[in-house]
C-alpha cells in the first residue's frame, strides 16, 4: 500500500538517514575489513608489481571519492604548439637537461 499525504500512522523515515540495517551491515563489513588488512598485505606483496599495482588501483576506487570532470576554456590569445617528449628507456639525464 503506497504512502498516502495526509497520513496518521507515521512519518517514516527522515529524509537522507540511513536504514538501521544498512548501517549495521556497514559496521560489520568494516570492521572484518579492518581485522583483514595484515592479511590482504600479505596476500598484495606476494603478487607481481603489474598485479599489486591493478590491486591498488581496485582498492583506490572504492577508498578514494571520485573526481568529476570539469569542463574548462582558458582563452590567452597565444597559440602554441604542444611540447611532445618521448621518453625511451636509452633516454638520459643529460636528454633531460636539454628540456629545461
Amino acid at each position: 500500500m503506497p504512502f498516502e499525504k495526509g497520513n496518521a500512522f507515521g512519518k517514516g523515515r527522515p529524509i537522507g538517514s540511513k536504514n538501521a540495517l544498512t548501517k549495521q551491515v556497514k559496521q560489520e563489513l568494516l570492521t572484518y575489513l579492518s581485522e583483514s588488512v595484515p592479511d590482504m598485505i600479505e596476500c598484495v606483496e606476494g603478487m607481481k608489481v603489474q598485479d599489486r599495482f591493478r590491486a591498488y588501483m581496485e582498492i583506490a576506487k572504492l577508498v578514494l571519492p571520485k573526481e568529476k570532470a570539469i569542463d574548462l576554456t582558458v582563452e590567452t590569445g597565444l597559440l602554441r604548439e604542444p611540447i611532445i617528449i618521448n621518453m625511451t628507456k636509452e633516454s638520459s639525464d643529460e636528454d633531460l637537461r636539454t628540456l629545461n
